[in-house]
C-alpha cells in the first residue's frame, strides 16, 4: 500500500491565455505561407517559458498538443554532390566529409549505401601481403619490386625513366 502512495504524481501546469494565443498566432502565420527560421520552435518554447514560468519540456509538450510540429531538415542529393562525396570519401573519414558537405554522418553513410559504396572506398588498396597472394608470389618479392620503383603521387615509375 505504501508503494502506491509513494508514486510521483503527474505534474499539471497552468497555461495563461497569452500562451494559447501565441501558439495560435504561430500556427496562423505558418498557414499563411510565412516560413519560420530553423530554430523557430526553440524560440517559441523559450517565449512560453518566459511567459508561463513552466519548464521547457512542458512547453514543448504544450506546443505538440496544440499542433505545432516541425519538419526535419532535409534536402535532396544532387549529382554533383554525389560525385563530390565519392571524391572526398576516398581521402577523408566520414566525420570530416560530413563537416565539409554540411550533412550528418548518418546522411553520408546512407547515401554511400544507396549508391552501393562503403566508407572504405578509398582505403580498399592492396597490402603487400594481399598483392603477393593475388600474384602468387612471396611477400618479400613484392617488397623488392616496390623498392625498385619510386613512388610519385598516383604513379609507379621504374628507376631511370
Amino acid at each position: 500500500m505504501r508503494e502506491r502512495d509513494s508514486r510521483r504524481k503527474r505534474r499539471v501546469f497552468d497555461w495563461p491565455e497569452e500562451a494559447t494565443q501565441l501558439v495560435r498566432n504561430y500556427l496562423g502565420s505558418a498557414k499563411m505561407g510565412q516560413s519560420h527560421g530553423r530554430n523557430a520552435l526553440a524560440t517559441l518554447a523559450t517565449r512560453l517559458v518566459e511567459l508561463s514560468g513552466n519548464p521547457r519540456d512542458a512547453c514543448f509538450r504544450f506546443l505538440r498538443q496544440h499542433g505545432v510540429t516541425q519538419k526535419r531538415a532535409w534536402r535532396p542529393w544532387t549529382k554533383p554532390e554525389q560525385q563530390r562525396l565519392f571524391d572526398l570519401i576516398e581521402v577523408c573519414p566520414v566525420e570530416e566529409v560530413s563537416k565539409i558537405m554540411q550533412r550528418s554522418p548518418h546522411s553520408i553513410r546512407a547515401m554511400l549505401h544507396r549508391l552501393g559504396e562503403s566508407a572504405q572506398r578509398g582505403r580498399d588498396w592492396f597490402t603487400v601481403y594481399s598483392l603477393a597472394e593475388a600474384l602468387h608470389v612471396r611477400s618479400d618479392e613484392v617488397q623488392r619490386c616496390l623498392r625498385a620503383c619510386s613512388l610519385t603521387p598516383g604513379h609507379l615509375q621504374p628507376p631511370g625513366l
